[in-house]
């Protein structure tokens, strides 16, 4: 599928890191962890390419400009992007750990200077 190959080739670390960056506080932190989480997960030399794949597809799909709800609609703009995160978290579950969500979870809180978060 055409869409899905434009959307893996839309990712990559700096791309994600920017999108983090320009969007954590309208987003939400949920949305925020959820791409990182992805992103660590992928890290790790246990995933298989095909799984790096989900990852990178969905990931690419939150970067990507263009989706289909529009991430500037006040209120659901980003309920496409968190779908599609949760349902690569999903598929990935298996590869996820306890230690990777703490990690996460310390990243977002910093990112959002705020301890209550996630």
């Amino acid at each position: 599928m055409q869409e899905e190959n434009d959307y893996k080739n839309n990712f990559s670390e700096p791309s994600l890191m920017e999108k983090i960056k320009n969007v954590a506080k309208k987003a939400g932190s949920l949305l925020i962890y959820y791409a990182l989480l992805l992103f660590e997960i992928s890290k790790k030399p246990n995933v298989p390419i095909s799984v790096k794949l989900i990852i990178y597809g969905a990931l690419g799909y939150f970067i990507f400009p263009l989706d289909v709800i529009p991430d500037a609609l006040v209120g659901v703009g980003y309920s496409d992007d968190i779908g599609v995160l949760t349902s690569a978290l999903l598929t990935v579950a298996q590869y996820n750990s306890p230690e990777t969500e703490e990690k996460v979870k310390n990243d977002v809180r910093k990112l959002f200077n705020d301890d209550t978060v996630i």
